[in-house]
């Protein structure tokens, strides 16, 4: 009796020191740690251009400064390929797993044509501009950071808006 009643107490004593965690450390899937990078990601820019905006500097400034500092990090013999494939897996992260998925509209050995759903980005406007950013200043700091790191490997890169969900992204060696 001695030994049911000691198990209880201490039972009951464990149950009530692990009841009273107020937090704990979360198990997230690899879906859900993806969703929150990738979100967090488009905090950290939005934020990077309000904060430029606010020193004076405008989105195109903001967007040349990251896209001089991102084309060091890509090697420039890569060329076409190494930007398409670069580029297909930067927006393919920008993508949530319960949103559509990409889709190549066309390629070749030199071009490649691709829809990706915008809803990631377009989600943080859902209620309006974001510390005076707008998804359109989102959209050309994306393009023009993109266009620098093409120029950079001998490439053309253009980005439009289609439709209500959807960014076109055209690549193309330069001739």
């Amino acid at each position: 009796m001695k030994r049911i009643l000691a198990l209880l107490i201490i039972g009951l004593t464990v149950s009530l020191a692990y009841s009273q965690e107020k937090f704990k450390v979360p198990n997230l899937t690899d879906a859900h740690k993806h969703h929150r990078l990738a979100s967090q990601f488009c905090f950290v820019m939005i934020v990077g251009a309000d904060y430029a905006k606010k020193q004076g500097d405008s989105m195109e400034a903001y967007a040349k400064h990251l896209g001089n500092l991102a084309k060091t990090t890509w090697k420039k013999e890569g060329g076409f390929d190494a930007f398409a494939k670069g580029t297909l897996y930067n927006w393919a992260s920008f993508r949530h797993s319960t949103t559509p998925s990409m889709v190549i509209i066309k390629q070749s050995d030199d071009f490649i044509q691709f829809r990706t759903p915008s809803n990631l980005i377009k989600n943080w406007f859902k209620d309006g501009d974001l510390f005076e950013m707008s998804f359109e200043d989102v959209l050309t700091v994306l393009n023009i950071a993109h266009k620098i790191i093409a120029d950079h490997l001998g490439v053309t890169y253009e980005q439009k808006v289609v439709g209500d969900n959807w960014i076109e992204v055209t690549i193309a060696k330069k001739e």
